[in-house]
Formats: structure tokens, sequence, C-alpha cells
């Protein structure tokens, strides 16, 4: 039997399977959405979609090549392409002449303005399957030589230095690997490919200062923070003290702040509100940089009678080590479903970006803020936060509880004044995170307002008892795997520094989930 007719058959029959399944396997529930999106999708789409979805190798690459042939003016025909190229990589690596033509037909089918990109993909897919390294070092030159975007210059030397470095071309690969360092310092793989050449060459000083590079603003692979904590202990007689200070330093230098802050100067319409700004975000998500970097300078521009934050952690997109039980809690209250996500006084807004979009996030939020000190606050609130050894005491009180609804809450919660941690999309610094929150006899979070008559609260948070709960919530999530794969977290980070906590409380209305006053404080020893 011939290879293209066995592959015939084997498409043949996933296709009947598919539709026995289709036929009495799935629930309504779950066809009736798919019937109204395949109905609704282009037939291309479509096709490359199905293609796409297919799970064995050769069915798919067949499947794949159909799609080529029957929608050849497609705009997804270049993924097409990129997808057998994939396929074959994988699971064929042998087959070169196979590798070559599939690399040749994807550039040939790349819009011409996306050439450079193109040589630098196919460049990387080879590299990193570690076959036909010399056509990906002549992919990654034609990458180099055709770019034209000076944003993108130091991601492609980045990748023929690694290529020229697998190849053992040092001094080349060193070269490349400067330029593009010199051109965007914070690309975590060009300081560890760096970091690797120097080791190759027995330069432990400056193989160490690469790998302080790049685990000062990227999260690092666990053999890579091993090798640099052994070179850092080689160079102090075995000791770690200094380590993290080394990378601080290294992390404000890369990254100074994006733009200078303006202290809020109020307007004659300021009232007695402090606004309470809420960020549900992720150390492995990148579009959270703006977000996170906002909120930080939002908080350099108003003080606590001004404005609370507080930064809730979620496993979104990657597992955080900064994410508590409680944290996706309160997000399922706003309906959140991704990051980054602000609510200025309940009020929910999404959006986010890189570093050049921080003054853009900024200056949304800032408007808002200053749109809502010029409202009167709806009840006031006095608190006091007091630590006696390991649980910190808080007694609030409200009064002057204006409206009439009978769904209102307080909430009270322990934030830590700032962590150190760096993830996937390189903040390090990270600002009044949600460490516990108050809840009530049945476990829902807030303490509900029964009396307009100056109620009182007081709750005791037991920092001993929230760090081993978050332990917990760390350890249970990586067993589960995320979102179906296994991982393992570099840190968890469930120790909590008793100085350094602040007490937040604020009245919110249940249903409306509009904040009727908030008021912030640091916790005293």
């Amino acid at each position: 039997m011939t290879r293209s007719v066995r592959l015939q058959l084997l498409l043949l029959t996933a296709v009947l399977l598919a539709a026995f399944v289709l036929s009495g396997a799935q629930t309504p529930v779950q066809t009736q959405p798919q019937k109204k999106a395949a109905a609704t999708m282009a037939p291309d789409r479509k096709a490359y979609s199905d293609a796409n979805a297919i799970k064995e190798p050769d069915l798919k690459i067949a499947a794949m090549e159909k799609f080529i042939a029957e929608f050849p003016e497609s705009s997804s025909v270049y993924s097409a392409h990129l997808a057998i190229l994939d396929t074959l990589l994988k699971n064929h690596p042998e087959q070169r002449a196979r590798l070559l033509e599939q690399a040749a037909k994807a550039l040939d089918k790349a819009p011409e303005a996306a050439k450079a990109n193109a040589n630098n993909t196919i460049a990387n897919r080879l590299s990193d399957a570690g076959v036909l390294m010399e056509e990906a070092e002549k992919y990654a030159r034609k990458a180099v030589d055709l770019n034209q975007a000076e944003r993108s210059k130091a991601a492609f030397l980045g990748t023929l230095g690694k290529i020229c470095l697998k190849l053992g071309k040092l001094d080349e690969a060193e070269a490349a690997l400067k330029d593009a360092a010199a051109a965007n310092p914070q690309l975590a793989a060009v300081n560890l490919g760096l970091a690797e050449l120097y080791d190759k060459r027995g330069n432990s000083e400056m193989a160490l200062a690469a790998y302080v590079s790049a685990a000062a603003t990227s999260k690092i692979p666990a053999t890579a923070r091993e090798r640099l904590n052994a070179l850092y202990a080689k160079s102090t007689d075995g000791s770690m003290v200094g380590l993290e200070e080394m990378l601080d330093a290294k992390y404000e230098e890369v990254n100074p702040p994006p733009f200078a802050v303006e202290p809020y100067q109020p307007s004659g319409k300021r009232s007695d509100r402090v606004v309470l700004a809420e960020v549900f975000t992720g150390s492995g998500c990148p579009p959270c940089v703006a977000a996170d970097l906002a909120a930080d300078l939002a908080m350099e521009r108003y003080g606590r009678g001004e404005l609370t934050m507080l930064m809730y952690h979620e496993h979104i997109p990657q597992p955080d080590p900064m994410t508590t039980s409680q944290t996706p809690v309160r997000f399922k209250y706003y309906n959140g479903t991704g990051v980054p996500t602000l609510a200025i006084d309940g009020m929910t807004t999404v959006g986010g970006g890189g570093r050049d979009a921080a003054k853009r996030v900024y200056d949304r939020i800032t408007r808002e803020i200053e749109e809502k000190l010029e409202v009167p606050a709806e009840a006031t609130l006095k608190i006091t936060a007091k630590r006696d050894g390991n649980t910190v005491r808080a007694d609030v009180s409200v009064t002057r509880i204006t409206g009439e609804s009978p769904d209102l809450r307080l909430h009270i919660v322990l934030a830590e004044g700032k962590l150190r941690y760096t993830g996937e999309n390189g903040v390090r610094f990270h600002p009044m995170v949600v460490r516990g929150i108050a809840v009530d006899d049945q476990g829902a979070q807030g303490l509900k307002i029964t009396s307009r008559e100056a109620p009182s609260f007081t709750w005791s948070f037991n920092i001993d008892t929230i760090s081993a709960d978050i332990k917990k919530h760390l350890d249970t999530y990586e067993a589960g795997g995320h979102r179906g794969s296994s991982f393992t977290f570099t840190e968890k980070k469930y120790q909590i520094d008793p100085g350094d906590l602040a007490v937040t409380a604020f009245v919110q209305d249940e249903k409306t989930k509009a904040v009727l006053q908030s008021v912030s404080i640091r916790v005293k020893p």
C-alpha cells in the first residue's frame, strides 16, 4: 500500500469516528455552541482549525496538505506549512528533505512584510529541535539582514547568537548576543546565551554577570538558577548573602520608571472619599506588566488618604506563587475571566500591555480615580491595626452610612507591602499583595453589616495560619497541575514578613459591587 493511500484511509477513519462521536456521545449543551461556531466560521478557517485539532501526526500532516490544496489563497496557508514543519520536527526529525521543503514553502507563503519574522521563526524551530543547524543559521542571518524594525532587532540577533553558540562558533555567538543585549537588556534568553558562552570559556565573572542580568529580568530555568547560585557562592566563599540585592540593583538598572509621576493636587471638588483600586494580575502574564506598573506609580501619586490599592494574584495564564486560596474567590466575585482586570471602587475595567503601555493604563486609571475622589463617600470608616507576635488585630468602626441597600458587607484585607519575585513577565517587585481576607461564619468573604447604628468589627489575622494555608494551596495546585500540564514552582511565596503589613477595610454593596468607602493603615508592631 502506498503512503498516500494509507494516509487517506487513516484520515477517512478519523472522520467516521468523529461523526459517530458527534451523533451520540456528546450532550446538546456541548454540541450546540460548536454547531453555531461552525456555521459562522469561514470555510478555510474551519478546514484549518479541524486539521490543526488532529493529534495523530501523519493524519494531521495529510489534513494540512489537503487544506493547502483546497484553499491555496487562504491567509492560513503560512501557518499550515509551519504546522507541518512542527509536526515533522517532533515526529520525523530524520526526514531532512521534507523539513527543508516545508520550511521553504512556509517562507514562500509568508506575507512580504513579515519575511524577516518568518525567517527568524523557522530558524528558531530548527534550532530548538536541534536539527539542520547549518540551515537554521542561514535562516537566522537572513532574518537579521531583512530586519528593518529596531524593536525586533534584539530578538533576531539573539536567535542568531543562540544558533552560533550551539554550532560552537563562540566568537560569532558573542558578537551577536552582545549586540542583542545592547539593543534590549531585558531579554533573558540573550543573557542566558551569554552566560552559557562565558561558562564554556571558563570566565566565571562574566558568566555570573550574565546570569544576574537574566534572573533579574525574567523567570529562568531551575538549572540556570542553580548555576547562578553556584557561581555567586564561588565568588563569596560560599555565602549567598547579597545575591537578591544584586538582582534588585540589576533590575532597577535595566527597568527605570517608565515616566515621572506628579503628586496629586486636589481640586476644589475634592470629597472625603478614599478610592479603592483592586488589581487582578499574574506574574506569568505579559499584558499585566502595564497594569502592575501603572498601579505602582499610582500609589506614588496618591497618599493613603486618597487611594487604597490591593493586588490579587491569579494562576493566569501561568502558575503564580503569590496566589492564595482566597484571591481566585475574589476574582470570581467580579466575574473575572482574564488578567489584568482592574476594579475602581467596584467598577471593573480590563486592558494592559507591555512596559510601553504603562502610561496609557496609568492615565486611564488615574482619570477614573480622580473622578471618584470628587464623589462624596457613602460611609465613614475608622480603623486601627496592631500586631501582637504573629497575630494582627484590626478594629473597624462604620458610621454615617447613606442609602438603603440591605446588602452591605465590610471587607477586611491583610496585604504585604512588597514581595520580591521575578516571574515570566519580568516584573520583580509586587506591592500590596493580598495575603488574607476576613470571612464570615459561612466562609463567605466580608462581614455582613446588619445595623446602621455605628457597627464595629474586630478581626484577627494569624500570620502562621495564613502562611500555612497559602502553602497548602500552592502545594495542592502544583500537585494537580496547571491546565492539564504538570509543573513545579521555582518558589512558593507563602512566608510572610510580619514587619511589612497593612490592613485595608472597605464597605461594598454586594449586589451592585459599588464601594462606599475604604481605608488603609500600616500595621503597628
